[in-house]
Protein backbone atom coordinates (compact mmCIF):
# COMPACT_ATOMS: atom_id res chain seq x y z
CA UNK A 1 0.00 0.00 0.00
CA UNK A 2 1.03 3.44 -0.86
CA UNK A 3 0.92 5.57 2.28
CA UNK A 4 2.56 8.60 0.87
CA UNK A 5 0.68 8.64 -2.10
CA UNK A 6 -2.35 9.55 0.11
CA UNK A 7 -0.94 12.83 0.84
CA UNK A 8 -1.16 14.85 -1.68
CA UNK A 9 1.21 18.36 -0.66
CA UNK A 10 1.61 20.89 -3.13
CA UNK A 11 4.43 22.87 -3.01
CA UNK A 12 3.41 26.40 -2.23
CA UNK A 13 1.17 25.06 0.68
CA UNK A 14 4.09 22.96 1.81
CA UNK A 15 6.16 26.10 1.76
CA UNK A 16 3.50 27.85 3.84
CA UNK A 17 3.07 25.13 6.87
CA UNK A 18 5.07 25.97 9.99
CA UNK A 19 8.31 23.53 11.22
CA UNK A 20 5.87 21.83 13.43
CA UNK A 21 3.75 21.48 10.89
CA UNK A 22 6.17 19.42 8.49
CA UNK A 23 7.79 17.69 11.29
CA UNK A 24 4.44 16.13 12.65
CA UNK A 25 3.67 15.18 9.06
CA UNK A 26 6.75 13.49 7.99
CA UNK A 27 6.72 11.52 11.72
CA UNK A 28 3.28 10.18 10.49
CA UNK A 29 4.36 9.10 7.27
CA UNK A 30 7.58 7.42 9.02
CA UNK A 31 5.25 5.38 11.11
CA UNK A 32 2.85 4.40 8.19
CA UNK A 33 5.95 3.37 6.70
CA UNK A 34 7.13 1.38 9.53
CA UNK A 35 3.48 -0.46 9.79
CA UNK A 36 3.80 -1.11 6.18
CA UNK A 37 7.36 -3.24 6.31
CA UNK A 38 6.16 -4.88 9.76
Amino acid sequence: MRGVGKVKIKVGSWNMLTLQDKLSILKAISRRNKRGHQ
